[in-house]
């Protein structure tokens, strides 16, 4: 409980910090310029899932494991870093080469190459964040975790504010702020996991070696000790590239190709704020698969059983009273924000409520479903939201336009509980075999 005071007091923080970010943003850069930069991180993010071998799920479950074997941690937090740093590269990359073939596509929406590279930049300070994550997990440093995010939040909008009062609107002067407040997090996460080893060494010399780790076929890639860590890894790659693809940039990319600049920051606006909201289960669920994990493999399946009926009896008219009432009083609080012209963020908003209720209210199965290693479950899942994702941009967006693209995410978003709550249903086996 103590853990979960101070996870809950970190995101409260955090929600009041993005809607001021969120707010100082888009009356510094207008919805055009906002848009602009909504583009950008799209077009990273699309990078970033199609390379997109999560170490997070993987290191977790096996540090659990693994927690009596020194030697096996410590390589594999070595390998983690340095599979995260080789797919940030590649991201990169990726994008550089996309910027450069599609200069048409970003000119009419003002994004240029140099602004391209320079989030690049930021998008590589970000490597180590998954092995990170599964490393606070397992020490349970969730106060580090809050201060070093806090600390960033705090010294983004802290920037923002300066270009604001100094009147500096520039797409450049944004994503230098930027750049500094992700600089100052990575010396946060730099200085943990370094604190992590068992002898400190420097974030370089893990990754040199984890490479050499890496490249060992018969220590790691044919060792049976590590077969639940690549099998993670496996199949957390075709799900976590299909999910990303469809959450976290391709929409941005489809309303600037189908729309305009303004129309992506319309669209970046709701979904900025609907994301705020999220904050509390997307925090959770990690704190969740977590336990989940450690009944699991030390066969506490009652303790598992209890603390779910807990969970669902409580938590779900929550959701359901809190999205009633944020469905009511959004259209207010936006237009008194963020101005009359920000209407259209309204519709994106309501649109999105509908799947952020199924995915606020069951955002316990996820980390139950990786807990119970039903990952196939969760692929087939992730390949229905998918079609059904891009089945309803082609349907719709000659009849309502851009807003076919949240009506998507929407579905993207509670869709895929759904069906795992489904599958969660027909392995109910599982969760008695104690």
């Amino acid at each position: 409980m103590k853990d979960l005071g101070v996870l809950f007091s970190e995101k409260t923080l955090s929600i009041a910090l993005g809607f001021c970010t969120t707010f100082v943003a888009y009356r510094l850069l207008s919805p055009a310029g906002y848009g602009a930069v909504g583009v950008l991180e799209a077009l990273f993010a699309v990078s970033t899932s199609l390379v997109a071998f999560r170490t997070t799920e993987s290191l977790t479950r096996c540090l659990i494991e693994f927690r009596k074997h020194e030697l096996a941690v410590s390589s594999l937090v070595k390998v983690s870093l340095s599979i995260d740093l080789a797919t940030r590269c590649v991201s990169v990359a990726m994008v550089a080469i996309a910027a450069s073939l599609a200069e048409d596509y970003f000119a009419r929406l003002n994004v240029t190459y140099d602004l391209v590279l320079l989030l690049g930049v930021g998008n590589l300070m970000a490597f180590p964040q998954d092995t990170y994550t599964s490393l606070i997990r397992e020490q349970r440093a969730f106060r580090y975790m809050a201060t070093a995010s806090l600390s960033s939040k705090v010294v983004l909008l802290f920037g923002l504010c300066v270009l604001f009062g100094l009147n500096i609107s520039t797409l450049w002067s944004y994503i230098a702020v930027v750049l500094v407040s992700r600089l100052f997090q990575l010396g946060f996460i730099v200085h943990f996991i370094r604190r992590y080893q068992s002898r400190p060494s420097e974030i370089t010399t893990l990754i040199r070696d984890g490479l050499r780790a890496f490249a060992n076929p018969f220590r790691f890639w044919h060792d049976a000790r590590y077969a639940d860590y690549w099998y993670f890894l496996k199949m957390g790659f075709f799900t976590s590239t299909l999910s990303g693809l469809v959450k976290n940039g391709s929409d941005m990319l489809l309303i600037g190709h189908f729309g305009t600049a303004t129309d992506v920051g319309h669209y970046k606006l709701a979904k900025s704020l609907a994301e705020k909201i999220q904050i509390a289960p997307s925090l959770l669920a990690p704190y969740f698969f977590q336990d989940f994990s450690e009944w699991v493999v030390e066969g506490r399946y009652d303790r598992l059983r209890s603390f779910l009926k807990r969970v669902v009896s409580l938590w779900s008219p929550t959701v359901a009273a809190a999205c009633l009432l944020a469905f009511l009083v959004c259209q207010p609080v936006i237009v008194t924000f963020f101005g009359n012209d920000s209407l259209a963020a309204v519709y994106h908003f309501r649109i999105l409520l509908a799947g952020m209720f199924v995915q606020i209210a069951l955002f316990w199965v996820q980390p139950l479903v990786l807990s119970l290693k039903l990952l196939k479950a969760q692929l087939l899942g992730v390949l229905f939201v998918a079609t059904g994702y891009f089945l309803i941009v082609l349907l719709f967006q000659p009849i309502v336009g851009v807003y076919s693209i949240s009506s998507a995410l929407a579905f993207a978003w509670g869709g895929g509980y759904l069906y795992l709550l489904v599958a969660l249903q027909r392995q109910r086996s599982l969760l008695h075999c104690a």
